[in-house]
């Protein structure tokens, strides 16, 4: 684990004490922009050349450290004091409502301090690493809208005690929409090294003053020159780049090597992490660890830098040592390629990843050291210390190693029928002759159903014939339990549900209507119709008792409309048509018609329909009561059995 002052966007950033091995390179501050498919790394050189001849628009000895909050703190640490939240990085408007800005001055992201609950006078720091170099100037951008505002303040710290630079209290903008305020700090001459932000609320324990959310962002740091080595010193073309006598450094003030990247953990990755203190075990909301990480790389968390030991899913990983203070629901931070070179058109010609696999023509696919696109040419090559190869083959793990040819241990003495192989011994011409007349064509023939491919002839074409028997006969069908028996012969019982068989289908629909339904006794409900028919069935009036039948419709709900049929038991009449009185839901049975007694839904799922007593002094409780009906004589037919149908409408 390393504590870290990693430069800030464009500023530099401070050495680590990272090992000087070739391994020692983290991330990629450096994108080489060619003009020629054809790279070499004298080419390479010549780029980083090109890059030292240009300055920038800073004033001689000025270097500028930017912390916009778009990709993290940037090296800043959130130190919570005694606040009950953090400094938090943040997207549009704050949580609370009449408080904070509408959004960012700069970017996407800002920083802001919570002020609902967090009271009475809670303070929390954004604290800057060590800068190396002596402080200039400090300038920055607030927001402090709302009626219950605390205190914003910027301390330096001069080696021993923390000075007040500036401070303001209270609202100081009316609305979300207000723009932001720019405040500069002059610091030459005062000896500082590293500056804070305090965030103060209000002395207050009122919950309901919540509307105290203060921001900054845009945060522009100008310090002089860091002081130079024996032989080395800051280009002047940007900072973080370093030379001395045939060296270059790239975020490493003393490079050992021509070419020395130290990375600086910038890269911020997908979603947010939470670790608890003295814990290897990260856990993340929304990360891709699998995706973005490996075993071995450097990640940051807050302002320390751990390595990946593990990675068990996109949303766990385990570090290599304990954490010391946690961390919760923050961005961490990872580095990005070490080295790029694009040609003119924006190709990549060589590309070196964060775990030092090297890409050329692309960028290197996870799992690969060297990846190459394109043809490839090795003059020699040695594999784990052999210094000669007869040939490569692939082992079952999928690893080339060297390896031979097998040798049979015999002669071949002698070949015969026809001029085949001809040839012989362990050494010498071996003839191979094929007649390509007789070898097989792709198959394009079929069977139907039933037959079996007999002959496949030279063409592709078949020839089929049908399938053969068992070769036994069944010699009886007796009654069973489902079908019994089997072999290629003796008895086989199969025994049929009759009940369960399927009736003929006895009934049709009229024109204009399709069958909805065919029930297992051969009838049909057709569409259009009713959502459920009876069928016809028999009733009749009891003797001394009102009674009733109970048809089951189970709709599972109250039916809107039920309909009855009824005709006379003997079929001597047409019948006619009977809608039911009576409440939708409730069981009446006192109330009787003089045509065939209530008919109501007694539940969701049932219809009854109601008979009156024969004794009933309505018609001596008949079912069906006619008069001048049947066949236009003067008739008047009575019956106290029926045929009858209830339909039923959802």
């Amino acid at each position: 684990m390393k504590t870290v002052s990693p430069f800030l966007r464009s500023g530099y950033r401070k050495n680590n004490g990272y090992g000087r091995s070739g391994a020692r390179a983290k991330t990629a501050p450096l994108s080489v922009l060619a003009h020629s498919a054809s790279v070499s790394f004298s080419f390479i050189r010549l780029s980083i050349i090109l890059l030292l001849a240009f300055g920038l628009i800073l004033p001689t000895h000025a270097i500028q450290h930017k912390l916009d909050f778009e990709s993290g703190l940037g090296g800043w640490s959130a130190i919570k004091g005694t606040s009950y939240f953090n400094w938090a990085r943040w997207r549009g408007g704050t949580h609370s409502g009449h408080t904070g800005p509408a959004s960012a001055h700069e970017g996407t992201y800002y920083l802001y301090l919570e002020a609902s609950r967090n009271h009475p006078a809670r303070t929390a720091y954004l604290q800057s690493p060590e800068f190396d170099a002596d402080l200039e100037s400090i300038s920055f951008y607030y927001h402090m809208y709302g009626a219950h505002m605390g205190t914003l303040t910027l301390e330096g710290f001069d080696g021993k005690n923390w000075i007040t630079l500036w401070t303001i209290t209270g609202e100081t903008h009316k609305s979300h929409g207000a723009p932001w305020t720019r405040q500069e700090v002059n610091l030459a001459g005062r000896g500082l090294k590293r500056l804070r932000f305090q965030g103060s609320t209000i002395d207050n324990r009122k919950s309901s003053q919540y509307r105290g959310d203060m921001a900054i962002d845009y945060v522009l740091v100008t310090t002089g020159e860091m002081p130079s080595g024996d032989n080395w010193r800051k280009s002047e073309s940007g900072a973080g780049i370093y030379y001395g006598p045939g060296n270059v450094g790239i975020g490493d003030t003393q490079p050992e090597a021509d070419l020395s990247i130290l990375g600086n953990l910038s890269k911020p990755l997908t979603g947010r992490v939470t670790v608890p203190a003295n814990s290897i075990h990260v856990s993340g909301v929304g990360t891709q660890f699998t995706r973005e990480l490996r075993a071995g790389d450097s990640i940051r968390l807050g302002d320390k830098v751990f390595v990946i030991a593990g990675i068990a899913s996109d949303i766990a990983l385990t570090l290599d040592v304990p954490t010391t203070t946690g961390v919760l629901d923050a961005t961490a931070y990872t580095d990005s390629n070490l080295l790029t070179v694009e040609t003119g058109a924006e190709v990549k010609s060589l590309v070196i990843d964060k775990s030092g696999n090297v890409g050329i023509g692309k960028a290197p696919d996870a799992g690969h050291r060297l990846d190459v696109r394109g043809a490839a040419r090795v003059d020699a090559l040695k594999l784990t210390g052999k210094t000669a190869c007869e040939k490569l083959q692939t082992d079952a793990s999928g690893s080339v190693q060297c390896g031979k040819d097998a040798d049979s241990g015999g002669d071949i003495t002698g070949v015969t029928a026809g001029s085949g192989l001809s040839g012989g011994g362990k050494s010498g011409t071996v003839t191979l002759n094929v007649d390509t007349t007789q070898i097989q064509k792709r198959v394009s023939g079929i069977c139907p159903a039933g037959q079996s491919i007999r002959v496949i002839d030279a063409a592709g074409g078949v020839t089929c014939e049908a399938d053969d028997n068992s070769g036994g006969d069944i010699t009886g069908v007796t009654a069973g339990a489902g079908l019994a028996g089997g072999g290629h012969s003796g008895t086989v019982s199969l025994r049929v549900d009759n009940t369960q068989v399927q009736r003929r289908v006895s009934q049709n629909c009229a024109v204009g209507r399709s069958i909805r339904e065919i029930r297992a006794d051969g009838t049909v409900v057709c569409g259009g119709g009713p959502d459920y028919d009876s069928g016809w069935f028999t009733m009749q009036s009891q003797q001394g008792t009102n009674s009733y039948k109970q048809v089951t419709h189970n709709l599972g709900v109250y039916p809107s409309r039920v309909k009855v049929l009824v005709k006379a038991i003997d079929g001597a009449n047409k019948g006619f048509i009977f809608e039911g009185s009576g409440s939708a839901q409730n069981d009446d049975d006192g109330v009787y018609t003089l045509y065939g007694g209530v008919v109501f839904a007694y539940n969701q799922n049932h219809v009854r329909l109601w008979a009156p007593d024969k004794n009933n002094g309505e018609s001596n409780g008949h079912i069906i009561v006619i008069g001048d009906g049947w066949g236009g004589e003067v008739n008047y037919q009575t019956s106290h059995t029926a045929q009858v149908k209830v339909l039923v409408w959802r």
